[in-house]
Formats: structure tokens, sequence, C-alpha cells
């Protein structure tokens, strides 16, 4: 194998950054190829990077037909090979997404004489809320009374409408602004999805390499680290053996690639395998999976949530700014994820709130989001189809929806009988979600906090099962709820300790520690060793 370093141009918001990056490892028999391969990618990087969009309808065609040629396979027949080229899994998704964090997916096409018409409707016709205009300093400009609402991502029927914003409002929205997912930084990650791409992708026949998680469903910080997904078969894998053999022969092609500093098998629940990076890419970790294809279509189903009213993300980053520094946002401590703080907000702002702010997408658009639809045919740049619902009826400020959502779960919903279901749209009772037929889902889950994952219907807060950390959690939004009506300042929330459990740990806290795996450079055949000693010690307590 051939290493070859290679410089390209990696320009950042102000066009002046350098950065220097390493080409995909060279297979012998196919030297040739993977040289014009590089240069079709680099070339193509620098045109991302001037955000060519004349680009952008070609340019995924010829950097997944590049990548085809090269692995010389039978195993996916021509319309199969069609179908893979989606948004997720190749470069040409890099614009697309640029774009979408901003505008509406068709808004490229719309004459500005449309866009105007479109903005002098009738006032009788402006209805709903709208996003803050921002001063000269990039912060809310509390005093303006012309507000406009951004174009709708969905195509939804959006316009303007005249607010004042109270001080809290501002102050979530701010927050939001200062924490959310940077164009930079998004670059940054799709550059160092695509390096990656092209180095595992020679080694396994017709895969893809998806972004799932917070990068991409829009409520991401510059913060969060990169979760991918390898799709080697449309077929599921078992995570305990099969899944865990495929991110093995990852970490041996990945193991001589300069720009990665270290490599950790985490024998997780879905195994993962942790990379980090030595500079341009050190601030950033990488979380890879190997055909978990349900972070897909969850990450595709809350990409459109997050875009359906511009009120979703300040929201959810308020609340999930509050839980880490309330420290009730680590499953490693019994306590909430991340996707279960988003799937609570998303169900408060269901049918927690009248009339509601969302519906629910997979009873709207069952053809959109059903389990059965193949997850390399997923498109988030798609809109939605307009459908006769109530959006744009509920004209509550980001301040009365925050403190609901905290006197919700505080004094309204019932964690003792009830579940979460987004799926659904609504509240059910826990013994409903319990019996859902799944082979994700068993009865043991279904302990303190419920909330039903729309796909597998299992509990995405399953990792909540301590007694005394489930009323820490609860008492943590009845605390928020009053400091909020007392202040009505986010400073409150944002700046407040953490949960107080005796020394540090809660009584009956026995959370199981998942062995980690550290890939040795110099001793390959070590490192392989210990991993298959792992997996038939799983095996075996999977027998008894």
């Amino acid at each position: 194998m051939e290493m070859e370093r290679v410089n390209c141009i990696s320009q950042s918001s102000d066009d002046t950054e350098f950065r220097s990056c390493y080409s995909s490892p060279k297979n012998e028999g196919s030297l040739q190829e993977l040289r014009l391969l590089e240069d079709s990618v680099m070339q193509n990087v620098h045109r991302l990077n001037l955000h060519e969009e004349d680009a952008d309808d070609e340019l995924g065609h010829d950097l997944f037909s590049n990548s085809t040629q090269l692995s010389n396979s039978d195993s996916y027949n021509s319309d199969e090979l069609d179908h893979f080229e989606n948004f997720y899994s190749n470069p040409k998704w890099t614009e697309k997404m640029t774009r979408h964090y901003r505008h509406s997916p068709n808004s490229s096409n719309e004459s500005d004489g449309k866009r105007k018409k479109r903005k002098n409707q009738k006032n009788s016709d402006r209805v709903g809320p709208t996003a803050p205009r921002l001063d000269s300093n990039g912060y809310v400009d509390e005093h303006d009374y012309t507000i406009d609402q951004p174009i709708s991502d969905l195509e939804q029927p959006h316009f303007h409408t005249m607010a004042r914003l109270d001080h809290l409002s501002a102050q979530i929205y701010d927050f939001h602004r200062r924490h959310e997912q940077s164009m930079n930084s998004l670059n940054e990650k799709l550059h160092l999805r695509d390096l990656l791409y092209y180095a595992i992708s020679p080694h396994f026949t017709g895969c893809g390499l998806y972004i799932v998680g917070s990068t991409l469903n829009g409520f991401g910080a510059n913060s969060s680290d990169m979760d991918l997904c390898l799709m080697i078969t449309p077929r599921d894998l078992d995570q305990r053996v099969d899944a865990i053999l495929v991110l093995t022969s990852v970490m041996g092609h990945l193991k001589d690639l300069p720009w990665i500093k270290e490599m950790d098998l985490i024998f997780a629940k879905v195994p993962i395998l942790r990379a980090t990076f030595n500079p341009p890419f050190d601030k950033i970790v990488v979380d890879l999976n190997a055909n978990n294809s349900v972070a897909i279509r969850n990450t595709h189903l809350l990409c459109y949530y997050s875009a359906f009213d511009w009120r979703v993300r300040p929201l959810v980053c308020a609340v999930k700014g509050w839980a880490k520094k309330r420290g009730i946002n680590d499953a490693n401590q019994s306590s909430l994820t991340s996707y279960s703080l988003v799937m609570m907000v998303i169900h408060y702002l269901q049918c927690g709130v009248s009339p509601a702010v969302l519906p629910s997408l997979q009873q709207l658009y069952p053809d959109r989001f059903g389990n059965k639809i193949d997850v390399r045919s997923l498109n988030v740049t798609v809109p939605l189809e307009h459908v006769d619902w109530q959006q744009g009826r509920n004209m509550m400020s980001l301040a009365e929806l925050l403190i609901g959502f905290m006197h919700y779960y505080a004094r309204c919903f019932n964690f003792d009988t009830m579940a979460i279901s987004v799926r659904l749209g609504r509240s059910v009772d826990r013994a409903y979600v319990a019996k859902n037929k799944s082979p994700f889902n068993t009865l043991s889950q279904w302990r303190c906090i419920c909330i039903e994952e729309p796909f597998t219907y299992s509990n995405t807060a399953h990792s909540v099962f301590d007694e005394r950390v489930f009323c820490c959690i609860k008492d943590s939004f009845e605390e928020a709820y009053n400091a909020l009506i007392a202040e009505r300042d986010l400073n409150v929330l944002i700046h407040t300790d953490p949960i107080k459990l005796a020394e540090g740990v809660p009584v009956g806290f026995r959370h199981f520690r998942v062995p980690v795996i550290r890939y040795d450079r110099d001793n390959h055949e070590a490192t392989e060793k210990k991993i298959v000693q792992t997996v038939a010690s799983f095996h075996m307590e999977k027998t008894k």
C-alpha cells in the first residue's frame, strides 16, 4: 500500500485558511484509477468551497461513478447503484446541506420577482410567529418590529407578521445563535467524511458512509462529535458479532493514515469505532458504527422536524444547554441522552401546547417516513408535499414555549403511567409501548422514563434506570419552571448547579461499563486477539 500526500485548499468562511490533507490509501492494482479519483475529489472540494451552485447536479454523479468504478462490484445491479446515489453517502451532499441550513431546497430556483410576490401577500394571510432580526453585532434586536419569517424548508405556508421579542425570548435565540453548528464547522466535518469515505470504500464493495446524528439533523453544535454509519449491506447485521468484525476490518484499513491519531473500539449496545485526528481535524471526534440503519432513519426524521418551525432549534438548544449544566444529559451516568431530550421537546410541541406547533410527520407522511423504506433512498433536500394541517396558528414566543416545556414535564406529564410517542404524536399508556413487537423491544427497558423510538419501538430513555437519578430529573424540571417564572432570565438555567447525589454515586447505580479496546499500531495481531476474545465472551453470555 502506497501513501501519497497532496495539498489542497480548504477555504474557511473568509476564504483565507489553507489546509493540508492526505489522500486515501492506494491499492496496488488500481493505482492509476485512485490517482484520477484523488484529482477529481480535490477539484470538487475546491469547487464546493467556492460555492459553485451550478456544479450541484453533476457533482455527486461524477464522484459516485468514480468510486463505483474503483470497486469493480458485481454485488449490486445498476438499479441498486442508482438508488445508492443519495445525498447522505456522497460528497454531492456538501453544497446541498450548506444551502439547506439557510434556505429552502428550491429557493435557488425561485426568481427574485416570485419571492417578492410571495412576500407581498395580503396581511390577512400572514399568520404564525417569525424569526427575529439580528442587529449589527449579531444579537437579537429587541426593538425591531419588522421581523422577516425565513423561507420554509418544507414549502409550508410561512408568511410574515409583526412581533416584539421579550427579553427571555431574545436570550434563547442569542444562545442558539452562539452555539449552533457553523457552516465552517459543518464543511470541515463533511470534508473529513469524504476523506474517510475514499479510504474505506475500496475495501467494501458498494458501501455508503452516512452522516447521522446532530451533525446532520439540525440540532448540532460546533462542539458536537460527528457520527457516521457505514452501510455495507441492505440487511441488518448482528451488532454483537458481525458489526464488531466489520469495524475491526475498518481499523486495519485506516491504521496507516497519518491524519488519524487514535482509534478505540467501544463494545456498546451498538458498537462504535471512535477515532481522533491530527491537525487540521484535531477538534473533531468521529464515532463510526456498522449498518445501524435506524440511525439514518431517525436522523432523516429529525432533520425535517428541526426545519418545520423556526422555534424548534432554539428551544432544543436551550433545553440541551440547561440539561448539560444540570448534569442530566449523560447516559453513562444513568441520565438522558441528547436524542431523548430532543424527542421530549418534539413531543411537547406536538401535544403539550394548543394549537400544536408540530404534527406527527410519520402520521402525515407515511410514505416518506415509513419503517420499510430503503435507507439508501432517503433524501433530506426534497421538500414535503403540502397537507391540510394547522401550521402557523400557534403564536407562542420562545419564552412561553420554554416555560411551558418545563411546566409540562414538572406538573402535567405522568411519568409513572404514560409514555412519549412522537410517532403517534401523543402520549400513550406505557403498557402499550412495552408490548410493541420488535426485536429491539424488551419489557425490562420500560422503567423510569418511557420514550418510544419511532422506528425500533424501543425505549430511548432506557439509560435512566436508577430511581434516585429519575427523581432528580423530575425535580430539575420543577426547579427550572419555578426559576423561570420568578426571574424570566435564561441565565438561571444555564448557570445552574448539577444535581447533587450522595458522594457522587446514587444508591443502586450500577451502570455497565462497556469494554474499550485501543488500537495498537505496532501490533495489529494483538489488537485483533483482544477483540476476538471479547466477542467470544459476549457470545458465551448470550448462550447461557
